[in-house]
């Protein structure tokens, strides 16, 4: 039977202790920023930075909002590893693969062009680990386990594309999405164009491919551990919870009930994990919406727009806060980001593809039938 562990191993006060700790950390680095950047003269400025930034913070910026991924890849992929195997590890050769294409196609195309619109990581990491830290020292054989439940399924070299998860569909079919996201996405030209040079991008692209291998390897092992764990019984269809993205919060509290902290550490990790992905979006719908929608039909002057950036961005925070309940309709996180990225993305990437790619005369031919159509 599987322990309910509702009631009495609910959180402890030093696991809301180590949460708010968290937001205020949080807060203050933005009042920080915020003080210091009140001499920002334009939008420009407060969009991207003035192209001043080294790669070490660009990188680490990207791979925690690469495709929205941050929340996602710290509670869904350890449950699309528990539920259909490890082999979903492969994503990081997909993503390999994308950076080599990004950084030697599209990146210098933004970078030239004087566009905008085409410190949460030490907490997240550690909320991973210490699943991972806990499952090693109560010495489950997660490997073991793992492999008589068919979980470490690395070599599934199946052909057919209606399988869930394949190499050939996580580590081609991924690399091609991986290159739509970071070549194309706005958030990923957001923050190249926000390099002081090329070399500093080039240089955050592939950073962000070691920081990324990093946190999906620990995601995936967390599923290993998820694995091990419930093997001969699944909270999931024991009712214990109400969805299956719940099962590593539960997890959690099932090892670190007995470490007051430690559960509000990975609550905290989670939270940092949605505070990078939003932050980031606001920023670029904020870019966007200046660039795109405002500029070009209203006269204004720098601060003006600089005060409207900000505005837009208090604006669509609030909305996206929000909206966040419509989560809860769209399935599993990982699927549904795949399924929302894949639908948007697709013909915005089609066409940046052939933009950069076809002599002008065509381009414009083309982007004319697309919009008869």
């Amino acid at each position: 039977m599987c322990e309910d562990l509702t009631g009495a191993d609910s959180l402890h006060i030093a696991d809301y202790a180590v949460f708010v700790l968290m937001l205020l950390v949080s807060a203050t680095i933005g009042l920080y920023y915020a003080k210091i950047g009140r001499g920002q003269p334009n939008a420009q400025e407060f969009l991207t930075g003035g192209r001043k930034l080294t790669a070490l913070p660009v990188s680490l910026s990207l791979s925690l909002t690469a495709s929205v991924l941050s929340s996602v890849l710290l509670i869904s992929i350890p449950v699309e590893v528990y539920r259909y195997g490890a082999i979903i590890g492969y994503t990081c050769f997909g993503h390999f693969l994308a950076q080599v294409f990004t950084s030697e196609i599209f990146l210098p195309v933004f970078y030239r062009l004087p566009i905008t619109s085409t410190f949460q990581v030490g907490v997240m990491l550690a909320g991973l680990l210490c699943v991972l830290f806990k499952c090693l020292l109560l010495g489950v054989s997660i490997l073991s386990n793992s492999q008589q439940g068919g979980r470490l399924n690395f070599l599934d070299f199946d052909l057919n594309p209606l399988r869930r998860h394949t190499f050939w569909t996580i580590a081609f079919g991924g690399t091609l999405g991986w290159i739509m996201a970071s070549g194309t996405s706005q958030t990923r030209v957001q923050r190249y164009n926000s390099c002081k040079s090329i070399t500093h991008a080039r240089t955050a692209v592939f950073i962000s491919v070691v920081s990324y291998s990093l946190f999906l390897g620990s995601a995936v092992f967390s599923g290993l551990c998820l694995y091990s764990f419930y093997k001969d019984c699944d909270p999931w269809t024991a009712g214990q919870v109400s969805f299956s993205d719940q099962l590593l919060p539960y997890l959690v509290m099932d090892i670190l009930k007995g470490y007051p902290g430690l559960p509000g550490l990975f609550l905290a990790a989670v939270y940092s994990g949605t505070l990078s992905t939003v932050s980031s979006i606001i920023n670029t719908l904020a870019a966007v919406t200046v660039e795109d929608l405002i500029k070009p039909n209203v006269t204004l002057t720098d601060r003006q727009l600089l005060h409207i950036s900000r505005a837009l961005s208090c604006g669509i925070g609030v909305l996206c806060v929000s909206m966040a309940g419509l989560a809860s309709l769209m399935g599993l996180l990982a699927q549904a980001r795949t399924i929302i990225g894949g639908v948007s993305g697709s013909p915005m990437f089609g066409l940046f593809v052939l933009g950069v790619h076809l002599p002008t005369p065509q381009a414009v031919c083309l982007g004319s039938l697309l919009r008869c159509l």
